[in-house]
């Protein structure tokens, strides 16, 4: 490698860093942090970069960087460094896990970038580009961890697909009613929690199951399942800042994902867990960085609140986020990453539903006696919006037909068991059926995950009991 300049590039680096400015760097030691002889010198408003952070050197042709801080984390490209490590061009150092992002370029070599949408033009253009706020970075993060979550469900189901463009006057609808929200008795205008708590209207015995829902039962059901969107994250790090970053298509948006869920009889809206937090479900074999550092801040001091806006075929709307969802996370496990992070992991067999009370009237019949106890063979119906299939626009809303067969007699590791599953990927919080001798349909899961062709995992309704 020549031993001519190379690029320290400013992604987010505090407030006298301004963001895309590439700084020249001649020599064989380039220091960062707080110390006042730092070639990369913070300041106060980056209080996690210690005053010896890092050190980028150069080492037999070779850039090396070395972290020197015993207390606050070095990164590179999302994970945490040790030991002295060779530098790419393109790589990005993180001075902390929340704090300020490097891009290094060494011109002799090809630019492979972690991430850069945002960041300088590539030509040598060493002239410092217009400030940005740091808000812009963050929505750039978030922005990843939105596309990461459309794709991480290995293990889960991959319900969480980017927002139907032809959704667009949805979610302008959504937005435009958070300014005049339907009120509820408790004059909450997201969710009426007066209802936790309250025993759910089940059948006093299970029902028998029959055969095929009658084209009229299929219609009635389709009123109280909702396509689920989200509509933007509010994170708020360690340090106190807070952000809004809204999803969708126009400026300063990031795309977003989609779910189904469904309305039961006694006033409760359910859905999965993984579609409102799917940062806690990580696949160990292929954990996105996105979302692992969503998991690092949410359980280090910061916090994550996900937005969501749902609708019927029927117009209705229902606003909520994840704070306001019931959720059980008693099975959740601490483990350490290879970085040696500590995370708060939903493992396999986590309970995966989340429900929020609205006040509503009407809504589906359910079974937690025959979630429990169905018979190998029996017939299920699914109802959901994979990938957001048919949700076509705000006059066009209707649920996709899916079926499944029980695999096994009663709960397998808490979980119905399903072969023959014709639900889609991106099936995630849809209502499954088993249909009663009188043709009606009752709910008796929650569509969790898929593996294979034909194998699912039902959450039992039994589960939100």
């Amino acid at each position: 490698m020549s031993s001519l300049t190379y690029y320290i590039e400013y992604h987010y680096a505090g407030r006298l860093h301004p963001f895309g400015f590439r700084l020249p760097v001649n020599d064989d030691v380039a220091l960062l942090g707080r110390d006042p002889q730092a070639t990369v010198r913070f300041y106060d408003d980056t209080p996690t970069v210690s005053r010896r952070h890092a050190l980028i050197r150069r080492q037999n042709g070779q850039y090396i960087l070395e972290p020197l801080s015993p207390t606050n984390s070095t990164l590179l490209n999302g994970q945490r460094i040790f030991r002295p490590t060779v530098l790419r061009s393109g790589d990005e150092i993180r001075l902390s896990t929340d704090g300020p992002r490097l891009g290094v370029i060494f011109p002799s070599e090809p630019l492979r970038r972690f991430q850069s949408a945002d960041a300088a033009p590539l030509p040598g253009n060493v002239a410092a580009k217009p400030p940005r706020q740091s808000r812009s970075a963050l929505l750039w993060f978030v922005a990843i961890l939105a596309a990461a979550a459309i794709g991480f469900g290995v293990w889960k189901i991959a319900e969480l697909s980017s927002a139907n463009r032809r959704l667009d006057e949805i979610v302008a609808r959504q937005a435009a009613s958070q300014s005049e929200p339907q009120q509820s008795s408790t004059g909450n205008p997201t969710a009426d929690n007066g209802g936790a708590g309250r025993r759910p209207s089940a059948p006093s015995q299970a029902p028998a199951a029959g055969g095929s829902p009658s084209e009229a039962a299929m219609k009635e059901a389709d009123k109280s399942v909702y396509y689920v969107m989200a509509l933007g994250f509010e994170v708020t790090t360690p340090y106190g800042h807070r952000y809004e970053i809204k999803c969708g298509n126009g400026s300063g948006q990031i795309p977003g994902w989609s779910g189904t869920g469904f309305l039961l009889s006694d006033g409760r809206f359910v859905t999965a867990r993984h579609v409102v937090e799917p940062w806690y479900f990580l696949d160990g074999g292929d954990t996105s960085r996105e979302m692992l550092s969503l998991n690092i801040l949410a359980g280090n001091g910061g916090k994550v609140v996900a937005r969501f806006g749902a609708v019927s075929s029927t117009g209705d709307q229902i606003l909520f986020s994840s704070s306001d969802c019931q959720t059980d996370r008693s099975g959740d496990q601490l483990r350490r990453t290879r970085s040696g992070e500590l995370v708060a992991v939903a493992p396999t067999g986590a309970r995966d539903f989340a429900t929020v009370s609205t006040g509503r009237a009407g809504g589906l019949p359910f079974s937690p006696e025959a979630s429990r106890t169905l018979s190998r063979g029996t017939k299920l119906t699914v109802l959901s919006f994979p990938l957001g299939l048919g949700a076509n626009s705000y006059n066009d809303i209707n649920p996709v037909y899916g079926s499944a067969t029980v695999a096994a007699d009663g709960l397998q590791d808490g979980m119905i068991l399903t072969t023959e599953t014709t639900y889609e990927k991106g099936s995630s919080g849809g209502p499954v059926f088993i249909t009663d001798p009188s043709g009606q349909l009752v709910v008796v899961g929650i569509t969790s995950a898929i593996a294979g062709r034909s194998t699912g995992f039902i959450e039992p309704i039994s589960s939100i009991h």
